[in-house]
């Protein structure tokens, strides 16, 4: 029998797989997998090279596909060639017929989360001899979950002697079976969301490989990604946007190159210095493994700033920061200034602005003219940058209070100062950041003593003073403006809305915070823009108090619009990254400031921008309640704030590493009881501000105790002293104003309501009417626009929003689209609010 015909029986087996050993299916490009027709043992079948045949059945069987056919058919290896090649065909090789297109089953779908009565089973199908025979043994498993600890999808190793390690992803289908694959083509989830989610505060720790992952390091969260170096472009970084995260690669260049491409979709990454003394692929489980203090090898692999001198020894007239999309990144020396030159930009006039003409001399960079020689001084200044890498906005800050390297320090503007008060010019501090200095805004002198206990007690005093709904509102504002100038090294920013209305006293308020928060803080009004207190904050971590910040009108409401959306990026560590175009690039800012609006309205927001803020109400007083109200604030006022209000700011800057532990506590205390993990974020600040102010004691003390626990009550109970909803107190403010008929009287709407609702004081309907109300049919139709309702909620925190408030109501039929109801003044959009219960509800009683 001639070779060439028996070279082809095994050819065209080996094309058609399907059709000669019928029902298997296709696993990886080379194997075609089915089952003996006699005991169903499985086998598996090489096509393409190799042994063709391996048999995992009892008898061990291997050949040739050919022999593996002659088998199944039960005849000899010359009938099964005259089977498929008869006699008279063309025996060449090249008269094969060619191989058939595979069609490859679709992909199975993935389940998502796995189904908690379905994780078991992939025990089962990750040991199948299949993946045995090919990868070995199965040895350790990993889940992927998301934030709430659901899984996602699992990896598998397999370890087989001599052949090292395999890690297969596995995710659970449509089907009801697990696969070998990924559930995610691309944005990966990382391995330890659940982590992540759970420890907001702590920095994060990236590490390659699931092992490593699993590896506990005092103070951080460690985190992975899944599938290896080549796969890191695969991952969803967005969860570790904005926090403070740290690379650990592998000791090798497949190591390095993936902490490269992770440093580029997280630019304030730090990544560490691998060890020299190590072997290639080495890692944090080996570290562990030799025993090796995680910590200390962390802060000892930390990379070097940039050098602030010359080889020479001479200060360097610049630092370069590195590079974005955009720009290279300087800080000019010693004014401690920032600098940018936009890529591809490089010009005579920037290049003597970076650094003086005789710099450029001594190193060669000036011609024969006495001018600099752009392309030589260009390329070094590029490769400058590229070597200080991304540009992290981190390692740059401005004015304020920040951590470095677990010190608390200021930048006042000038020098750093520490937290003993010592003072060190900019030059000489030693940090994981560089400080710009103000020529503008300076923090204000730290020198001199704290305020005595019976000062704070009486602080408080005064904003209890100021007529708040609840306590805990005055204890929030109080708190804001003491812990506000620090909000440079909170984890999240606390921001207080200040309404109520005209004629309350918000403008007293507001003058009593600008005292306690100092000069430092940006002030300004409703009118500002979100871009230009964005440029005016920069890089520093300055309070923000605005006043009047109304939206009467489209564009005051875009402002607003555009400040919500300002404090929601700023309020926590994770979201401070503000990015705005600019040209052809863009620009970012990373926002780190607490703010304080004051206002009639409470501005709507959606439930994430809300969540940002505590709402501090105020509200009238009797005549002779608001004449002692304004008799005792300004006996206090000039007391505690006519002289050195800075004693404040000084004590708590003083306390802060004890009002830091009083924050973590409280934040977890707030949260257990109210059940709400916001509140406690932004109610923690405050409160233990507003407690270190008056006691050196901590919170958790028994004074300390006693003064929070009933603050605390009245949020566990949602009782910050309103006695009505939103939406019933705009219905109690319209029908409790006062309208002037035609007759000279005077009338409530709610009598003009009665009148009007028996259809027998047409004069009492058209009033109404005219202001936007009137009954259609069974229901009490109000206008969703009417200038003349905005007048009358004038002084109220509602003049904008009552329509908001109309929606809300329960009486409300229609909260979608309004309604379009004929009016004296012709046709308008209406709420619809059932009559009877209306009047059941808000007019029983009324005279």
């Amino acid at each position: 029998m001639p070779d060439s015909r028996f070279e082809r029986a095994k050819s065209i087996l080996a094309a058609s797989p399907d059709r000669y050993f019928p029902g298997g299916e296709f696993r990886g490009a080379d194997y075609w997998w089915s089952r003996r027709p006699d005991d169903h043992t499985p086998s598996c079948h090489m096509v393409d090279g190799g042994p063709a045949v391996k048999d995992f059945g009892d008898d061990g069987f291997r050949g040739s596909v050919l022999d593996a056919y002659a088998e199944r058919e039960g005849v000899t290896v010359a009938d099964a060639v005259a089977r498929l090649v008869p006699d008279g065909a063309d025996s060449a090789p090249s008269a094969v017929s060619p191989r058939r297109e595979r069609t490859r089953k679709p992909k199975v779908e993935p389940v998502l989360p796995v189904p908690a009565d379905r994780l078991k089973s992939l025990n089962a199908a990750a040991a199948d001899a299949w993946y045995v025979e090919r990868h070995g043994h199965p040895v350790k498993g990993w889940r992927y979950v998301d934030a709430e600890g659901r899984v996602l999808f699992c990896v598998v190793r397999y370890e087989r002697e001599g052949h090292g390690k395999a890690i297969l992803p596995w995710y659970y289908g449509t089907d009801g079976k697990w696969h070998n694959g990924q559930a995610y083509e691309s944005d990966r989830p990382l391995y330890g969301l659940d982590r992540l989610a759970a420890q907001p505060d702590l920095p994060v720790l990236v590490v390659e490989g699931e092992k490593c992952g699993d590896v506990p390091v005092p103070g951080y969260v460690v985190v992975t990604w899944a599938s290896g170096s080549s796969a890191v472009t695969k991952a969803d970084w967005s969860p570790l946007a904005g926090r403070n995260v740290t690379i650990w690669p592998d000791a090798d260049e497949p190591g390095a190159k993936a902490a490269r491409a992770i440093k580029q979709r997280l630019p304030q990454a730090v990544v560490l210095t691998s060890p020299t003394d190590k072997p290639a692929g080495w890692d944090i489980a080996d570290a562990a493994a030799e025993g090796i203090d995680l910590v200390d090898f962390i802060n000892s692999h930390l990379p070097p700033p940039p050098a602030e001198t010359s080889a020479s020894g001479e200060p360097r007239p610049f630092i370069c920061l590195g590079h974005d999309a955009a720009e290279h990144h300087f800080l000019l020396c010693p004014r401690r200034v920032p600098f940018e030159i936009p890529l591809g930009r490089f010009s005579a006039s920037q290049l003597g602005e970076l650094a003086p003409l005789a710099w450029w001399s001594q190193n060669n960079f000036v011609g024969d003219q006495g001018s600099i020689k752009v392309a030589p001084a260009q390329d070094h200044v590029i490769a400058e940058s590229t070597a200080a890498g991304a540009f992290r906005l981190e390692v740059l800050r401005g004015v304020g209070v920040w951590l470095d390297r677990e010190r608390i320090v200021i930048n006042d503007g000038r020098q750093i100062v520490l937290g003993d008060g010592t003072r060190i010019p900019y030059d000489a501090f030693e940090g994981e950041a560089y400080y710009a200095s103000s020529g503008r805004v300076e923090f204000g002198d730290m020198s001199g003593d704290g305020n005595s206990d019976e000062d704070g007690k009486a602080l408080g005093r005064l904003f209890m003073l100021q007529a708040f709904r609840a306590p805990v509102q005055a204890a929030s504002a109080l708190g804001w403006a003491l812990i506000a100038p620090f909000g440079g090294l909170l984890s999240w920013r606390p921001n207080i809305w200040i309404t109520g209305p005209k004629g309350v006293g918000k403008s007293s308020l507001l003058k009593y915070v600008r005292e306690v928060v100092g000069p430092f803080a940006h002030t300004g009004a409703g009118m500002d823009t979100q871009a230009g207190i964005r440029r005016t904050l920069n890089r520093d971590a300055r309070p923000v108090v605005l006043d009047e910040a109304e939206a009467r009108n489209k564009r005051e409401k875009e402002n607003i619009s555009g400040l919500l959306s300002l404090v929601r990026n700023s309020a926590g560590d994770g979201s401070g990254y503000v990015t705005q175009a600019r040209g052809d690039g863009v620009v970012q800012y990373l926002i780190r400031s607490c703010f304080c609006v004051a206002a009639v309205n409470v501005a709507e927001a959606d439930a994430a921008q809300a969540s940002r803020w505590v709402i501090c109400e105020m509200q009238r007083s009797t005549a002779e309640g608001e004449r002692e109200k304004i008799r005792r604030s300004a006996e206090l006022y000039r007391a505690l704030l006519g002289h050195d209000s800075g004693r404040f700011r000084r004590r708590i800057f003083r306390a802060l590493p004890r009002v830091l532990a009083d924050i973590a506590y409280l934040r977890e205390g707030i949260a257990s009881v109210v059940g709400d993990q916001r509140k406690g974020d932004v109610y923690a600040p405050l409160l233990a501000a507003a407690w270190a102010v008056q006691s050196s004691e901590p919170i958790c003390s028994d004074a300390g105790m006693a003064w929070q626990a009933p603050l605390v009550a009245q949020l566990s109970e949602g009782d910050t002293g309103a006695t009505l909803e939103d939406e019933d107190r705009v219905i109690e403010h319209i029908i409790g104003a006062q309208v002037r008929l035609d007759d000279n009287t005077t009338r409530t709407i709610a009598e003009l309501l009665k009148r009007a609702s028996t259809g027998q004081d047409d004069r009492a309907g058209d009033a109404l009417s005219r202001l936007g109300l009137t009954f259609y049919r069974d229901h009490l139709a109000v206008a969703t626009q009417s200038e003349r309702l905005q007048t009358v909620l004038a002084d109220t925190p509602y003049a904008m929003g009552y329509d908001a408030q109309l929606r809300r109501n329960k009486l409300c039929v229609n909260a979608g689209e309004g309604k379009i109801v004929p009016f004296l003044m012709g046709r308008r959009r209406a709420r619809l609010l059932r009559w009877t219960e209306f009047r059941a509800a808000y007019l029983e009683g009324e005279e």
